[in-house]
C-alpha cells in the first residue's frame, strides 16, 4: 500500500508501508512543496549540476526542503546520470563525490541516500526485509527490456548474499498505460524480453505499454514474492497538479526525487 504524506510545509511525499517495514529511510516525491516555478514548479528535483531550465539554487533548495521531511539531510546524495540502460553502480565505501552513467544503484552503506529521478519513467525502490541493503532503479522501457531490474537485484546476491526471496520493492508513480503508446519496435522490445503481457493492443490505435506491471514482471520473475511488492495507482500524466511528465509537458518539465537508504542502526 502506498501512503500519501502531506507535512505542514506543504510539501507532498508518497511512501511504500511494505518498505516502511523493513526500516529504510525513502520517499517517491511529487512536484508539491518547492521554490521552482513555469513550467518547473515546484518541487523540482532534477541534477542541480544540470538544471536545463530550472536554476540550480532552486533546485538545491527544494532538495534541502526534501530530506529535511525525511530526516536525511547529513546522508550522502548518491545519484547516477541515467542514460536508459542497464547499468547498475556500487557506490565505492571511500564516499568519493562520483556521478557515473547508470540506471541503477545499490548499497549497504548507512550514511548514502540513493536517488532515482523519474518525470514518466518508473522508479523502483528495493529493500532487505533486514533493512540493511537497498537499491533505487530507473526502468524506463529500454532500462527495462536491457535488464536493468534484475541486473539490480542479482547484486543483492552477488554482493551482500541477499536472496530475492528476503526482498520487498514499491513501484512508484509513473507514466499510466493509457498515456504510453508505442511504436512496433517497442512491442518487439518487449515480447523479446519475454514481457508480451504488458503489451495492450488496442484496434485502430496504437499499442500500449503498462510499465509498473512489466517491471513488476520481472521482480516476480527474479523470485521477490507477489506480496512483497508495493505498486501504486498513481499516473504521472494524468495527475499535473502532483507530478511532472515528460510526455504530457513536451520534454519541458521538472523531476521527480525517488529515494532510499539503509536503516540507521540502533546503539544498544
Amino acid at each position: 500500500m502506498f501512503n500519501r504524506i502531506a507535512h505542514k510545509d506543504g510539501l507532498v511525499i508518497y511512501q511504500s508501508s511494505l518498505l516502511s517495514g523493513t526500516g529504510v529511510v525513502h520517499a517517491f516525491s511529487t512536484r508539491v512543496g518547492g521554490v521552482s516555478v513555469g513550467p518547473y514548479a515546484s518541487l523540482n528535483l532534477g541534477l542541480s549540476m544540470y538544471p536545463q531550465g530550472d536554476s540550480s539554487n532552486n533546485i538545491e533548495v527544494n532538495y534541502r526542503r526534501f530530506t529535511s521531511v525525511l530526516g536525511c539531510e547529513d546522508r550522502i546524495p548518491t545519484e547516477v546520470y541515467q542514460v536508459h540502460g542497464n547499468a547498475v553502480w556500487l557506490p565505492p565505501t571511500d564516499k568519493s563525490d562520483l556521478t557515473p552513467e547508470a540506471d541503477a544503484i545499490v548499497s549497504d552503506q548507512p550514511g548514502r541516500l540513493l536517488i532515482i529521478r523519474t518525470a514518466d519513467c518508473c522508479p523502483v525502490l528495493i529493500a532487505s526485509r533486514d533493512g540493511t541493503a537497498v537499491a533505487g532503479i530507473h526502468a524506463g522501457w529500454r532500462g527495462i527490456v536491457g535488464g536493468v531490474v534484475p541486473k539490480a537485484i542479482g547484486c543483492f546476491k552477488d554482493k551482500f548474499g541477499t536472496e530475492a526471496n528476503d526482498l520487498v520493492a514499491g513501484i512508484g508513480p509513473s507514466i499510466g498505460r493509457n498515456y504510453y503508446e508505442v511504436g512496433p519496435e517497442v512491442v518487439k522490445a518487449f515480447i523479446d524480453a519475454d514481457l508480451e503481457e504488458a503489451v495492450h493492443d488496442r484496434p485502430g490505435g496504437k499499442p500500449q505499454i503498462d510499465l509498473k506491471d512489466a517491471a513488476k514482471r520481472q521482480l516476480m520473475q527474479c523470485g521477490i514474492g507477489e506480496e512483497a511488492i508495493d505498486c501504486c495507482d498513481l499516473c504521472t500524466y494524468d495527475d499535473s497538479q502532483s507530478f511532472f511528465s515528460y510526455r504530457r509537458d513536451n520534454k519541458r518539465t521538472g523531476k521527480m526525487a525517488n529515494v532510499i537508504g539503509v536503516k540507521m542502526k540502533v546503539c544498544p
